[in-house]
């Protein structure tokens, strides 16, 4: 079970057919925890999705973040938000 379908099933679930109409929206199941964030470990699963979906990349204003700009395995390409606008 991924991400989205866990939060649709723990809160949402008789509304989870509006997720799949999103443009652009794939579901991603992980199979690796690469763990990279360790200031805020609640923040991995996005760091994760990026990486299982080879994302160019991950646009965020937090902080925690930054780590990945120094990792160059796996390489995810981090962003902010006014950037990616």
């Amino acid at each position: 079970m991924n991400i989205i379908e866990r939060h649709i099933n723990a809160r949402n679930r008789e509304n989870s057919f509006r997720y799949k109409h999103f443009v652009g929206f794939n579901y991603i199941t992980k199979y690796y925890r690469w763990e990279l964030i360790e200031q805020d470990y609640d923040d991995n699963k996005f760091a994760d999705c990026a990486i299982a979906c080879n994302a160019h990349y991950l646009a965020t204003n937090d902080k925690h973040f930054n780590i990945l700009k120094r990792i160059t395995f796996p390489k995810v390409n981090v962003i902010s938000v006014d950037e990616f606008k």
